[in-house]
């Protein structure tokens, strides 16, 4: 997969976004092994050193351990999953409702506006 990186942001906190983004979507589950820091360092077309560092930095996190020798796997710590799941959920929305904000929107019509997404004549927003 080819991704496409933000000059603006250092390339170590997006590789930390995306494999975090793995972990509490669920492409990554509890306790699964995470591919080699060269691997990785081929999928994201970047230095092992910057895979290194994310990786570590996911570690301090809670989000990632490692066993000498076998590599890092995800954490067994549903709840610390689910906790960072629920971090970024706000995240995204803080973002989207100070963009309506931006626009002029008013706390009712972000209100209606999400309440007219989420439930669009029974269909799935997906």
């Amino acid at each position: 997969m080819a991704y496409v990186f933000d000059n603006n942001v250092p390339l170590y906190l997006q590789v930390i976004d995306i494999i975090k983004k793995k972990i509490i979507s669920g492409d990554y589950q509890p306790g699964d092994q995470l591919e080699s820091v060269r691997y990785l360092a081929g999928e994201f077309e970047i230095n092992p050193n910057t895979i290194q560092r994310a990786l570590s930095e996911l570690e301090n996190q809670g989000l990632l351990f490692s066993q000498r020798t076998r590599g890092r796997y995800v954490t067994e710590d549903t709840n610390l999953i689910k906790e960072e799941r629920f971090k970024m959920s706000q995240v995204l929305i803080e973002e989207s409702i100070k963009a309506l904000y931006d626009l002029g929107f008013t706390n009712e019509d972000i209100l209606d506006a999400y309440k007219k997404v989420l439930f669009k004549e029974g269909k799935d927003v997906n």
